[in-house]
C-alpha cells in the first residue's frame, strides 16, 4: 500500500511557499495515516492520483499532525492535573479533559469535510467519488 503523496509534493504542490508544518522525518507516517483516512471514507480505490488527491492527503496529514501535537501537549499537562495556567495574577485550572475540538467525532467530521472539499464529485476512471460519511 502506497501513500497518495510524498514529501516533495507536500513542499512544492501543497505548501507552495508556505512554512513547513510536518517535519520530513515524520511526514511518511502522517501521509500514510491521511491516505488510510481517505481510503476508509471513499467508495473504491482512487486510481488516478491527481493534484486534488495529493492536496487532500496533505491537508489531512497536517490536520492529524496538529491534532496529535495538541493532544500530546494537553496530555502532558493533564498528567500534572493542570488544564490551564497563567502567570500574571497567578491562575491555575485543574482537570484532565481534552478539548472537544480534538474529540473522535470532531476528527471524523473534519476529515470528511476536507475530503468533500477536495474530492467530492470528482470523476476517477468513470466513477465519481462518494464519501462514506
Amino acid at each position: 500500500m502506497s501513500n497518495y503523496v510524498n514529501y516533495d509534493d507536500y513542499i512544492n504542490l501543497y505548501l507552495n511557499g508556505r512554512d513547513v508544518l510536518i517535519p520530513s522525518t515524520t511526514f511518511g507516517y502522517y501521509s500514510l495515516k491521511a491516505t488510510n483516512e481517505i481510503r476508509s471514507r471513499v467508495y473504491g480505490e482512487i486510481i488516478i492520483i491527481d493534484d486534488d488527491v495529493k492536496n487532500c492527503t496533505c491537508e489531512i496529514a497536517e490536520y492529524l499532525y496538529n491534532v496529535e501535537q495538541n493532544v500530546n501537549s494537553t496530555s502532558e499537562n493533564a498528567v500534572k492535573g493542570i488544564n490551564s495556567e497563567s502567570v500574571g495574577g497567578y491562575s491555575i485550572s485543574y482537570g484532565t479533559s481534552v478539548s472537544s475540538e480534538y474529540s473522535i467525532d470532531n476528527r471524523k467530521s473534519t476529515i470528511t469535510d476536507i475530503i468533500n472539499k477536495w474530492l467530492m464529485g470528482k470523476n476517477f476512471m468513470g466513477r465519481s467519488v462518494d464519501c462514506v460519511y
